[in-house]
């Protein structure tokens, strides 16, 4: 600073400070002078950098604007469904926390956030089973999922096959003087035969039956000759392992199985003699006291297939109605007295029985 004619006259470039304040002026102007020529070159809008040459076609320049003006849509809807998540969380935060905030922050924050909108929900294991329980509509019961057992009476008209009884009949008994002429009304194929028998099972579900079964019957025809009366009784009988399958309709029980194991046929022969000339009343069960005149037995296989359907009158009450195909098996056939084996035979015996079955399944 100077004195000229008594005042004080500042130069701009004397104090320190000013100087320096004017040394950083070039630069300043040297870095507007750059980005104006940068600028002239290129114009960046939207974040999308349009040239000078896009500028001269405008159709090129409107394209690229409304693709940034897209871009910004798009980011604006992204960040409004954030917002939306942020708010449904803080929601659902103060719904559990209606009196403050929890009070483990750090287990809040780790637990995933559920948007209330979310139309996917994972089940877990019960309710899963519940879910599946309300599509059939009802939980099945013991019956319907085959769980139980079951014990009854088996009643059955059985066509036999007799024709072994008539090879013995002929082949062996009518060899002796005695018997000879006597001739028995019995047929030569098929005898009716009323079989009583009973029925025992469990059920280890899925309709499943495992038990044992045995049937058996007997049937008498007589013949007169001279003062001797002549009573022949023919025993059948069979049973063994019981399979079966069961499927439940409603009231209805649908099953299919058979039977495995053993049988006999067997004959006896009764002998009355008249003690006066009177003449033999009918033949009578009662008249079959005593000892048997003699007898022959014929051990068999058995193998049986069945099918058919009960009714539920109540849960503890099944009554129903099947058919059965029994089949016998005897290579040895019937053993006489003096050990003789004669008249072997394999026989098919169909027939239809009845059920009434007391247990929780039918």
């Amino acid at each position: 600073m100077k004195q000229w004619r008594g005042r004080e006259i500042f130069r701009p470039y004397e104090n320190e400070e000013h100087h320096a304040r004017g040394r950083l002026c070039v630069p300043a102007f040297m870095v507007a002078l750059l980005a104006m020529l940068c600028y002239s070159g290129e114009v960046r809008q939207a974040g999308v950098t349009v040239s000078e040459s896009s500028i001269n076609n405008g159709n090129d320049d409107f394209d690229s604007i409304r693709v940034a003006v897209d871009n910004l849509k798009r980011e604006a809807d992204a960040l409004r469904l954030q917002v939306e998540a942020i708010r449904d969380t803080i929601a659902l935060l103060e719904a559990r926390h209606p009196d403050g905030a929890p009070a483990d922050v750090h287990a809040e924050k780790r637990r995933p956030v559920v948007s209330s909108k979310d139309t996917v929900q994972f089940l877990s294991k019960e309710n899963a089973v519940a879910f599946l329980e309300t599509i059939r509509g009802k939980k099945r019961g013991s019956r319907e999922r085959g769980y139980g057992g079951g014990i009854g009476a088996i009643p059955g008209m059985y066509a036999m096959c007799v024709t072994p009884v008539n090879e013995v009949i002929d082949g062996y008994l009518g060899m002796s003087d005695e018997m000879r002429n006597i001739i028995f009304p019995i047929n030569r194929r098929y005898e009716q035969f009323f079989l009583m028998g009973i029925n025992g099972y469990g059920a280890l579900g899925n309709g499943l039956r495992i038990g044992g079964s045995y049937r058996g019957g007997s049937k008498s025809v007589s013949a007169h000759h001279d003062t001797a009366l002549y009573t022949l009784e023919i025993k059948n009988g069979f049973g063994g392992f019981l399979l079966e399958k069961a499927m439940v309709k409603g009231d209805f029980n649908w099953f299919v199985g058979g039977i495995a194991g053993g049988g006999h046929v067997a004959l006896h022969l009764f002998k009355t003699v008249e003690k006066d000339t009177a003449s033999f009343s009918s033949p009578f069960a009662e008249q079959l006291d005593g000892e048997p005149y003699f007898q022959l037995n014929a051990p068999a296989l058995l193998l049986e297939l069945h099918g058919g359907f009960t009714y539920t009158m109540v849960n503890w009450f099944h009554i129903g109605i099947d058919l059965s195909t029994p089949l016998l098996l005897s290579p040895s056939g019937f053993k006489t007295p003096s050990n003789k084996r004669v008249a072997p035979f394999t026989t098919i015996n169909p027939g239809l029985q009845f059920r009434i079955i007391l247990g929780n399944i039918g």
